[in-house]
Parts: C-alpha cells; sequence; structure tokens
C-alpha cells in the first residue's frame, strides 16, 4: 500500500523528465499491475529508457494477476516473466532512482543504499513518523517495506493527496 510514497523520490528528483516517464509509468512505479501484456510493454518500455533489460529487475517472477482473476494458466512463460511480476513498475522506478543517484543498479534494493534510504525517508516525512520509527521489513517482491501504524499510513496519503508543486522537496 506504500507504493505511491516509494515512488515520491523519483519524482521529487527530477526522474520523470530526466527518463522520458508519463503518466502510465508512474502509475505503475505507484501501484501494482495484473501482468498484461499492456503491463508488460509499459514496463519493459521503462527498462529500455534507463539503458536495462528485465535481467536488471530483482522482483522475481510469478503467476500474473491476470491469470489468477480469469482462472487461466501460463501457456506462453507467463508465469516466469519478470516484466509481468505486479511489482516489475516498482521496481523500474527504484531503478531509475538509484541510475539519478548513481548507485550501483545490482544493489537497488539494499535497505542502506541511496535510493532505498531516500524511499525510507520519503515514507517517513510524508507520514509524519520519525525515520527510525520505521521498522523495516522486506515485501513479497524483495523490496525493503516498513511497518507503521495505519493512522501514520493515513496521514501519508492525505498529504500526498493535498501536496502542491509548491512544496519544498527532500531530494
Amino acid at each position: 500500500s506504500i507504493k505511491p510514497l516509494q515512488a515520491l523520490p523519483l519524482v521529487e528528483a527530477g526522474g520523470l523528465e530526466r527518463f522520458g516517464f508519463g503518466p502510465e509509468e508512474l502509475a505503475l512505479c505507484a501501484a501494482s499491475h495484473n501482468g498484461s501484456e499492456q503491463h508488460r510493454a509499459i514496463v519493459l518500455g521503462m527498462l529500455r529508457k534507463l539503458g536495462l533489460t528485465e535481467a536488471a529487475l530483482q522482483c522475481g517472477a510469478g503467476l500474473p494477476l491476470q491469470l489468477k482473476l480469469f482462472g487461466k494458466y501460463p501457456e506462453h512463460g507467463e508465469d516466469k516473466d519478470p516484466l509481468r511480476h505486479n511489482c516489475s513498475g516498482k521496481h523500474s522506478g527504484f531503478l531509475a532512482l538509484a541510475q539519478l543517484l548513481q548507485q550501483p543498479l545490482d544493489s537497488y534494493l539494499d535497505p542502506a543504499g541511496a535510493a532505498q534510504t531516500r524511499v525510507r525517508q520519503a515514507v517517513a516525512d510524508a507520514c509524519e513518523v520519525d525515520v527510525a520509527s520505521l521498522l523495516l521489513g522486506t515485501d513479497g517482491c524483495s523490496a525493503p517495506n516498513f511497518a507503521l501504524p495505519l493512522r501514520s499510513l493515513a496521514v501519508g496519503f492525505k498529504n500526498l493527496a493535498t501536496a502542491s508543486a509548491e512544496a519544498p522537496s527532500r531530494v
């Protein structure tokens, strides 16, 4: 549920403009997707804009939600395609942020790395909690994730929804 907050540092650092990411790419940085052909193509396009291939993704692979929803079985290796992982857009956003920060891309998920340090601070700032209070965990796609009170998460989404372009940036 914190994906929109995890995308903030990329937006604030000018990553959308730098890499030519539009609304579709931002949507996949900030949300899960169902592994459709359209979603796969958008993620692949993001990676190409970064000069990368799907091999850079560390989210793993699994049965796409679209197939699960319709009770279908993979017929063409969809369950082995990291581009169809529901978090591949978020991971592509993390790769973009790591590239902006000149962090080695193979460590883009390192909680102590530049990219994830920025993400953690963004989540803390948006949710109005001390960064040290965020308990570190790992979500199902291998990305760092944080435990925080539901009230704080609600504050984070309120702040995201009411932010203005004139608000000062952390990056």
